[in-house]
């Protein structure tokens, strides 16, 4: 489970950003939907190890990209061996 990874107080974030990844994610979107300032976000990223917030948020499009090519893709084809 990928939250048992994410410290509690980037919790929220996370899950708005995987709720939304279908689109663009912007700093200010997520940050308005766990109702605190796009600044306060940049810093609770920042203060429990992201560099920014915008890498928090392209992390978690690209999580949920993998989870979604996981689930669609049947085995892997090995061309023959």
């Amino acid at each position: 489970q990928v939250m048992d990874a994410v410290p509690e107080a980037l919790r929220p974030v996370v899950r708005a950003a995987l709720e939304r990844a279908a689109s663009p994610l912007r700093v200010d979107e997520i940050a308005g939907v766990i109702g605190v300032h796009r600044k306060t976000l940049w810093s609770l990223c920042r203060r429990h190890g992201a560099r920014s917030a915008q890498e928090m948020l392209t992390w978690c499009r690209l999580l949920a990209v993998s989870d979604a090519l996981r689930m669609s893709a049947g085995p892997m084809d090995r061309g023959g061996t």
